[in-house]
């Protein structure tokens, strides 16, 4: 065997990696991939972009985009050019045309989802729109407001439920260990 490919979690592809010695290794590895919105931003431009990658493929594409950071001047904003582009996003079966999202891998992931969404609601989110589910369907759910030490929030969210926050502010965070 000359070369590894591998599709997956950080932690395994760190693993196969210290197994593989001297091989080439080629790691597609999870990610936390964030959309800035800048308070120069197109909104109409950026919310199209954020359905149309955040909810792909029922939202289980490694590099859809999982979190939203807003600027505080266009957060209300963003999130009303936002919630009507993912209401019209139609869930059913993908072999009808007018469907743009599908099934989740297994209805054990689609509860999976609606757990971490109770989760993040309990913890301080609120759900601007969506977020149903049948079996594995889930239908595309917004959220915002959701505090980084929410339980879930290192959670790589693959899924069709996105959520949209305001950055943290400026200065020293809890457990930073740089020094002034």
């Amino acid at each position: 065997m000359r070369k590894i490919t591998f599709t997956g979690s950080r932690d395994v592809g760190e693993h196969i990696c210290k197994l593989a010695g001297i091989k080439r290794v080629t790691m597609e590895l999870g990610s936390n991939a964030p959309v800035i919105v800048m308070p120069d931003a197109d909104l109409d431009k950026v919310a199209a972009a954020v359905a149309s990658t955040g909810y792909a493929n029922a939202g289980q594409v490694c590099i859809s985009t999982q979190r939203v950071l807003a600027s505080g001047k266009v957060y209300s904003d963003f999130l009303a050019a936002l919630k009507p582009r993912v209401e019209g996003l139609k869930l059913g079966n993908q072999l009808d045309e007018s469907v743009k999202i599908g099934p989740m891998i297994r209805e054990k992931e689609a509860a999976r989802v609606d757990d971490w969404i109770r989760e993040a609601v309990t913890s301080g989110a609120r759900v601007i729109t969506g977020g149903t589910r049948q079996g594995a369907m889930y239908a595309p759910r917004a959220r915002a407001g959701r505090r980084s030490s929410a339980p879930g929030s290192s959670r790589r969210r693959r899924r069709s439920a996105r959520s949209r926050s305001r950055p943290p502010p400026p200065g020293p965070r809890s457990g930073d260990r740089r020094r002034p």
